[in-house]
């Protein structure tokens, strides 16, 4: 057993940015980054484990995981999994590159931005949850949201005094009434949905993942819109972040609208129509001119 091993990644990759489009706000209690280390508590069989990833440099074709106890070959093998899918680590973007090179509109961010990885919630609930907890509500208070979701139900690691939280899991949240999540800050109507989802997934969430994962993006809103709670904005965030369908850029999304209207130089505002012509350009790339938009309004504690 050992808790230090390395992974590789297909380069270019800088984790900073990455992390970056992962947390999208400094206050993420669940993806930690103090500007070196990524920090996160996976759920590893059941059980919680805090993981924290570094690059050398970014350059670094490679990346180093440590973990805050040994452990064993099939947990590392786990952990690895999971990794490579929250951090995109072996997405080639040489297409989408040379795309963006062609455009006048992208190659300035591009470059900018270069480097950066398509990041992806580790579940299908967790990317419900988040797509839910932001509904008509501002980022930070939806981050807000989240964060106390987890502190109040997700399992715990303590390190040095210091609390790290896993975001809760179908089965932690399936257990609670609309009342206890009322109590965190969300609406009844909100309450109610994150419980239904939890539900429908406490006891097959991985193959229903698998199933949704080899259909058509129209048959998985079919599914995700039979969830009451569950609308366009949501189902298409969570194709994007919960899926990695980089053609999906959500077309109601608010501050997706207005990242693409400055990048545009558009002064009038922008609707799910207007974005629609706008991407259809960057087919099969738009989700992930979305993340790179991102960045651009995203503070991070940098050293």
């Amino acid at each position: 057993m050992n808790n230090l091993f390395m992974l590789k990644v297909t380069p270019p990759f800088r984790l900073d940015l990455t992390v970056r489009a992962l947390r999208r706000r400094e206050s993420n209690l669940i993806d930690q980054w103090d500007g070196v280390y990524y920090q996160r508590v996976l759920i590893v069989f059941n059980k919680p484990i805090l993981i924290c990833v570094s690059q050398e440099n970014k350059k670094s074709s490679s990346i180093t995981v440590t973990t805050h106890r040994d452990i064993l070959e099939v947990e590392k093998k786990h952990i690895k999994i999971v990794l490579k899918e929250i951090l995109g680590l072996n997405f080639n973007a040489d297409n989408f590159y040379a795309l963006a090179l062609k455009d006048k509109h992208l190659k300035l961010v591009v470059e900018e931005w270069k480097g950066l990885k398509p990041p992806k919630f580790p579940s299908l609930f967790e990317s419900l949850c988040n797509a839910v907890a932001c509904q008509q509500l501002s980022l930070n208070v939806g981050i807000e949201l989240l964060n106390r979701l987890t502190e109040h139900y997700g399992k715990k690691v303590t390190i040095n005094k210091k609390n790290h939280f896993a975001f809760p899991t179908p089965m932690d949240i399936s257990k609670c009434k609309p009342n206890d999540l009322q109590k965190l800050g969300f609406s009844l109507n909100k309450s109610m949905t994150l419980i239904n989802i939890a539900n429908l997934l406490k006891e097959n969430e991985s193959n229903i993942y698998k199933k949704l994962s080899k259909q058509k993006d129209e048959q998985v809103i079919t599914f995700l819109r039979h969830i009451k709670g569950i609308g366009r904005w949501s189902c298409e965030y969570v194709l994007l972040r919960g899926f990695r369908r980089l053609h999906v850029f959500p077309g109601d999304d608010v501050g997706g609208q207005n990242n693409l209207q400055k990048l545009m130089k558009m002064n009038k505002k922008l609707d799910y129509e207007l974005v629609s012509k706008i991407i259809h350009p960057w087919d099969p790339f738009a989700g992930f001119v979305y993340f790179h938009l991102l960045l651009s309004n995203v503070k991070i504690k940098d050293k």
